[in-house]
């Protein structure tokens, strides 16, 4: 089992700043230890303010070993916990979360056929940001220096929930 160590590390305006501190077990796993609540961080990207996997999206590589890994594991149940930024209204961006979850969901068992039990859905909106509006709104940032703060909160996490036996 690999393991990484995983920061956002990133520089707004001559300042460093350090977001979130995690470890990552990837999808290639040599071994048959797995733990609930290990986590994968996916590089998915959506349309703004739209649900439907972008044509670089349906074609990532990380979403072809999550559904290798889902395939190959049928006993490992996952949860597709979707956030957004805090811009926008709250229950429209925990609307836009959930369908986003749910896609992946879709495009997963489209794709590698999987059984329809092994993946859960969750759309958190705005209620989990890794960066606060508080600290966004604080400073004289830039409108990119902004947008790169926003970013880290729209992010996509697949988690081990369950492993049957």
């Amino acid at each position: 089992m690999k393991n990484l160590f995983f920061f956002l590390m990133f520089k707004v305006n001559g300042i460093f700043l350090f977001a979130q501190s995690s470890i990552i077990q990837t999808f290639e796993y040599t071994d048959s230890l797995f733990k609930v609540g290990q986590i994968h961080y996916l590089e998915l990207h959506f349309g703004f303010d739209h649900c439907g996997l972008l044509n670089d999206s349906v074609t990532n590589k990380t979403l072809y070993e999550l559904g290798s890994f889902l395939k190959n594991h049928p006993n490992i149940v996952i949860s597709i916990d979707c956030h957004t930024d805090s811009r926008g209204v709250d229950t429209l961006n925990l609307k836009l979360s959930e369908k986003r979850s749910i896609e992946i969901y879709r495009v997963l068992n489209q794709k590698f056929g999987l059984d329809t039990t092994q993946i859960k859905t969750n759309g958190f909106g705005e209620k989990m940001p890794i960066v606060p509006d508080s600290y966004i709104n604080q400073l004289n940032w830039t409108k990119e220096d902004q947008e790169l703060l926003h970013r880290l909160n729209r992010r996509i996490i697949a988690r081990i929930i369950t492993i049957r036996k």
